[in-house]
């Protein structure tokens, strides 16, 4: 195995945590460029269009959270492995994750298939918008086992310090959605399915750089271990329901939305692209977090995993918070780079980006302290601080808020979640410390 230990263990905290942070948030804003540029081709296409892919996204989006959960449950297994110098659990890991993960992903594959149809009737029933979903959705689901590989080898090269070679795997795949796009949807009328193969030819270039990179590497051939599956899956939990639980909730939250027209469900569509390239700071430096708490922990320095911790936050926040003024200053201009209609679609854009981006004010603090629990071995942790977040919070306040104050209340139901949620998120950490210093000794 390669010795990260000079890196992980040693280097100036900060330039540590942006160094692994950036190759991470790179790879997201290509994956996010790239969905922006998704949907702005398809909404230049067919609004319609648009309309059916924004309502299969959460579909589409539980899988790939599943995905990058699992991913990352190896980044925290594999780096702790790594810091105690431990070879053969690091190689073990990875011959476990492999192996669960195509399994997975032929399962999901399967369930895809047959689901699409009952799935998008259930919310557009409209033809176009119809057709254009469930042909999206069955396309999608032929890349996933390459969408899993992927997201495996990057997680070993991201947890051997090698962040530009994991960012590498991510964007290749990403650029070749983007080139491949307009060609497809426009040149060759393909429409949603057009963009539904690029992104699948887009997994099978990353899949592909992923191992031609990560055969560079001094990895031998583990053993598949049952116990090294379910760490795996438990560190992993906590990614999995960060971008997981949200897509599970979009199905009713779209449901809801829907209630106020197909236009109310297009400017929410338009929102959630958008959101996503805002996240990206907060999401990249929890992700680096993983693996340097993971890392440190594993040599015994929690001065570090408390140190790394709070850089991350203060990064995650300090971009979050611009992300936030810039919805609110500018909301026309995002609206704007979907459709060039006015009126009625204008302005329920206007709403969703006003409304919806202040759950930014609180958000980074609980992504980057699920990070923060899953270096540390504790996801039982942020599995719970997710669970109430969404299930115990959203849920009752998307229905209560929707009723008496319509589509403005439901949009603030994200960040009245959060607000209530925070104390609890906050007490979660500090016991979390607590813990790991009373293991110690």
């Amino acid at each position: 195995m390669i010795d990260t230990s000079n890196r992980l263990g040693r280097e100036n905290m900060v330039s540590l945590v942006i160094r692994m942070a950036l190759p991470i948030m790179l790879s997201m804003a290509l994956q996010a460029v790239y969905n922006i540029a998704d949907s702005l081709f398809i909404s230049r296409y067919s609004l319609s269009a648009f309309a059916g892919v924004s309502v299969i996204q959460p579909f589409s989006q539980i899988v790939i959270s599943i995905a990058v959960g699992l991913a990352a449950g190896l980044s925290g297994v594999l780096s702790n492995s790594l810091g105690r110098r431990d070879d053969k659990r690091a190689f073990d890991s990875i011959r476990s994750a492999k192996i669960i993960a195509i399994y997975i992903s032929f399962i999901f594959l399967f369930l895809m298939e047959i689901l699409s149809t009952p799935f998008v009737y259930f919310f557009v029933k409209e033809e176009v918008a119809y057709n254009s979903g469930v042909e999206y959705l069955r396309i999608f689901s032929l890349g996933l086992p390459l969408l899993f590989i992927m997201n495996i080898l990057s997680s070993i090269l991201q947890s051997h310090s090698r962040s530009r070679d994991a960012m590498l795997v991510q964007s290749s795949g990403c650029i070749v959605n983007i080139v491949l796009d307009p060609l497809l949807i426009f040149t060759f009328d393909l429409g949603a399915r057009g963009a539904a193969i690029a992104t699948v030819l887009g997994f099978l270039v990353s899949a592909l750089f992923g191992v031609v990179l990560v055969k560079r590497l001094s990895i031998v051939k583990g053993s598949f271990s049952l116990p090294l599956v379910w760490k795996i899956i438990y560190i992993g939990l906590p990614t999995l329901l960060v971008s997981g639980a949200g897509p599970i909730i979009s199905i009713f939250y779209n449901k809801l939305v829907i209630q106020y027209g197909v236009d109310a469900m297009i400017a929410y569509g338009m929102y959630l692209k958008m959101e996503s390239f805002m996240f990206l700071s907060a999401s990249g430096v929890s992700s680096a977090l993983i693996v340097i708490a993971a890392y440190n922990l594993g040599e015994g320095k929690l001065d570090r995993v408390h140190s790394a911790y709070n850089v991350s936050l203060f990064i995650g926040w300090g971009t979050m918070l611009l992300g936030f003024l810039l919805f609110q200053l500018f909301p026309g201009f995002f609206v704007h780079l979907f459709t060039s209609e006015g009126g009625e679609l204008y302005l329920l854009g206007i709403t969703a980006f006003h409304y919806l981006s202040f759950c930014f004010l609180i958000s980074p603090f609980n992504i980057v302290t699920s990070g923060l629990f899953q270096g540390l071995g504790q996801g039982a942790r942020g599995m719970v601080i997710i669970a109430v977040r969404f299930f115990v919070f959203l849920l009752p306040y998307s229905f209560i808020l929707s009723h008496f104050f319509g589509l403005k209340g439901l949009f603030l139901s994200y960040f009245a979640a959060d607000m209530t949620n925070f104390l609890h998120v906050y007490i979660q950490k500090e016991l979390a410390f607590k813990s790991v210093e009373k293991s110690k000794f």
